[in-house]
């Protein structure tokens, strides 16, 4: 019985109560079609036969049925009202009348739908057939078990979501939703369905709601095909899983799990599914060796001849075995490590939101203030008392020498002038060729990237003993944020020299910077395709001319406290040496970072000069890696062509992998086929409370709004020039490159929404509660 081809011509009520009429598996409540003919011509006199033909249930529901609802190409779900919780009939005329107001002008022949509410609801939500970005046919139940069937389309907290492909299980909760799905399917006709539905205390599945699906996604071939496709594609993401494994497996590393956040911020700084060169760049840059000869140089464990990030199935995965491992001791012995790694493990797989506080919540990096005890100790329950104090000693060695060591800023200082000279003396020449290319790149990662690695840690350091203090209250709330702000580094400097200076001025110094450090596509600073700065309206936060913010000062009194427990942890530095590392951890690191990124930036500009000589467009680059660009040069064959079809081949990769849904975290190969998208934990920054518009990069004006980004890199400093309120990001942790800028400026910040953040950036105005740590929708 085919039924939705009627129904997408007709309404919402007629689609169920036919479906009513032919259910097995689920139930759909009675209920009473109305039109607005009939309204207008009975009125109230209409509600002793709703109530006759529905029985004497109640309360009621009055739910939106307009002709315009529900159609194959254009759904307008939750357009128009629906009123629910009616007694009266007085309740009920008034909400039929609302309802009906909602449509704006309606026709003689736009309904409404009333039935009575669903009674004794477990668990209540939406499922979609199939993923409406892509048309791809994965499963998306978002449900809610607190038994309020409104939690789910409104928006409200509390949403869980699973993602499945079909013929895999499922969690117990909604495994008797999986028969109904099909039955649905199958009366209807239709594959691609958006069901509202509740299930029971007594496991009975009530329909409320059918519409069509409307995507612009794939839909070559059969359903059968495009299951088979994806499953396709999926056997080849967990071979892939399956392979990191093996290796992580021979390099004595304990553990299998995976993420996108828990080290050096893949998913901020290139994206879930970066394009090749961006992947290419960033992975020869920061992620094979750079970050483990910094930590090595530290005193960690050499993990220098093992790979950090995986690109599988198109996402970059951090190996979470090699970061743990990574900050460990290299004199803890062996077997202790082991442990260590393992139970951060278990930590992590438990509370997969932390995947992005990694360095904060799962493992210890270095020796902060009453570790001994409490909840780290806990954490690391497979250690003896003898293993964990060996172990704490071990960290404590560590950060008296990342502390004191000096000579680190020394040559931090020389380095930035080395690159920056570097970098001054690039002149882009379209005469040039890609060895000049490779070379500069060669220059970013010798002179930039250790370094950058060394310092970007040294300020982690100084971050995490810092927010020790102050969640022991041996400074106040806010010490952090105090202290970033006054090392006047380069976010604020730009936001300054902005207000000041002369367009060419601001360029000469910032131009260099585009957002997406990484990627050859979109337009730096100085290029004036970005028109990234409205010149003629500056609107920056604060007075322009006001000297940099003075460093906090604590009391004697609260100096003698902090060095009193910085003896008794066993620190060999006092509070003014530890102060004067942290301001220098943290500005060096964001100079190193501002330097860094010019190397980058202007390798990428003579990429595109010597593309465009050949043929070949920004688009058409970004798909190439470093080592096809190399190979190219060997090769000394037409250069054109090659690269034109390295990038066509690569593209086609691309495509293929880019609508793929995976996990952010990924404990087990299998988790591919089925996981749910956790609810993570936002930091938020700074103290403070505001509301106002929500904005997104693209708008005319952010002036006074809340900005919401994905996933943000330095070259999106831009945004602080636009006289923003507010900030929310999907992506990025504590220590992540919006949460230091945030501080930086005293921006209220939510930094890594994760699920939430498409349910906030729907809103239209909302508050940021950053010392509550709420966010309220407003409307």
């Amino acid at each position: 019985m085919n039924i939705m081809a009627e129904a997408v011509r007709s309404t919402k009520a007629k689609t169920l109560l036919a479906l009513r009429a032919a259910a097995s598996h689920f139930r759909v409540l009675p209920g009473y079609c109305l039109t607005y003919e009939q309204w207008r011509r009975e009125g109230t006199g209409s509600t002793k036969r709703i109530r006759m033909a529905i029985g004497a249930s109640e309360p009621l529901i009055v739910r939106s049925s307009a002709a315009s609802e529900d159609g194959s190409e254009q759904s307008q779900a939750g357009k128009y009202l629906s009123v629910l919780g009616l007694h009266t009939d007085e309740q009920l005329s008034q909400a039929i009348d609302d309802v009906f107001s909602s449509y704006g002008d309606p026709t003689p022949a736009d309904e409404v739908f009333i039935q009575p509410m669903a009674q004794d609801v477990a668990l209540s939500g939406v499922v979609m057939t199939c993923d409406p970005d892509s048309g791809l046919p994965y499963c998306i139940v978002s449900y809610d078990e607190s038994g309020d069937t409104t939690v789910v389309t409104s928006g409200g907290n509390g949403t869980r979501t699973y993602i499945f492909v079909p013929g895999h299980d499922v969690p117990k909760p909604l495994r008797g939703l999986l028969p109904a799905i099909d039955e649905v399917v199958n009366i209807v006709g239709v594959k691609e369905v958006d069901i509202e539905f509740a299930i029971t205390n007594e496991a009975t599945v009530v329909v409320f709601q059918v519409r069509p699906i409307t995507t612009r996604g794939i839909k070559d071939g059969t359903w059968g095909d495009r299951i088979d496709g994806l499953l396709r594609s999926l056997n080849r993401v967990k071979a892939s899983i399956e392979d990191v494994n093996r290796f992580n497996d021979g390099q004595g590393l304990v553990g299998h799990t995976l993420g996108v956040m828990p080290d050096l911020n893949p998913a901020e700084l290139i994206g879930t599914k970066p394009r090749s060169l961006a992947a290419s760049l960033y992975r020869h840059l920061l992620s094979d060796t750079a970050w483990a000869t910094a930590r090595e140089k530290f005193g960690y464990r050499d993990l220098r001849s093992i790979p950090l990030v995986h690109m599988i199935g198109g996402t970059p995965y951090v190996s979470v075995s090699a970061s743990v491992a990574s900050f460990i001791p290299a004199t803890v012995p062996e077997p202790v490590a082991q442990k260590v790694i393992a139970d951060a493990q278990r930590k992590l797989n438990q509370e997969p939101e932390l995947h992005d506080k990694i360095e904060f919540r799962v493992v210890p990096t270095c020796l902060k203030p009453r570790m001994r005890d409490g909840q780290w100790r806990q954490q690391f329950s497979s250690l003896s008392d003898d293993e964990w104090a060996s172990y704490l000693d071990a960290l404590g060695i560590l950060t008296n020498r990342i502390v004191s060591g000096g000579a680190l800023f020394d040559r931090a200082a020389e380095g930035i002038e080395r690159l920056e000279s570097a970098a001054g003396q690039v002149k882009q020449n379209a005469g040039r060729g890609l060895l000049d290319v490779l070379s500069l790149i060669e220059k970013a990662r010798v002179h930039g990237t250790v370094l950058f690695a060394e310092v970007a840690r040294a300020a982690f350091v100084a971050t995490d003993i810092l927010k020790s203090l102050e969640a022991e209250q041996l400074v106040p709330q806010g010490f952090l944020d105090a202290i970033v702000c006054a090392s006047d580094a380069v976010g604020a400097q730009l936001v300054h020299d902005f207000a000041v200076l002369e367009p060419a001025a601001f360029l000469k110094l910032h131009g260099h910077i585009r957002p997406g450090t990484y990627e050859i596509t979109v337009p730096r600073y100085d290029d004036p395709r970005g028109q990234y700065f409205d010149w003629v309206n500056r609107s920056v936060r604060g007075n322009p001319t006001e000297t940099p913010a003075a460093a906090p000062v604590l009391s004697p009194a609260q100096i003698s406290r902090v060095c009193l427990e910085f003896d008794q942890t066993g620190y060999a530095f006092g509070w003014p040496e530890f102060e004067a590392f942290a301001m220098n951890a943290i500005q060096a690191r964001e100079r190193v970072k501002h330097a860094f990124s010019w190397l980058v930036s202007d390798a990428l500009e003579q990429l595109a000069l010597i593309g465009a000589d050949l043929g070949l467009n920004r688009e058409e680059l970004s798909f190439l890696t470093l080592p096809e660009i190399a190979l190219a040069v060997e090769m000394r064959k037409d250069l054109s062509s090659f690269l034109r079809a390295v990038a066509r081949r690569n593209r086609r990769a691309w495509e293929t992998t880019r609508h793929l849904r995976l996990p952010d975290v990924l404990c087990s190969p299998k988790d591919i086929f089925g996981f749910h998208v956790f609810e993570s934990r936002p930091s938020f920054i700074t103290g403070n409370t505001v509301e106002g518009l929500v904005t997104g990069v693209d708008d005319i004006s952010l002036k006074d709004g809340i900005l919401f980004i994905e996933n943000a890199d330095p070259g999106f400093d831009w945004v602080f020039t636009r006289g923003i309120k507010g900030i929310v990001t999907k992506f990025g942790g504590e220590n992540s490159h919006m949460s230091i800028r945030a501080r930086e400026l005293g921006l209220p910040a939510v930094i890594g929404a994760g699920s939430r953040f498409e349910s906030w950036r729907n809103a239209r105005v909302i508050r940021l509660e950053c010392a509550v740590q709420r966010v309220e929708i407003l409307r």
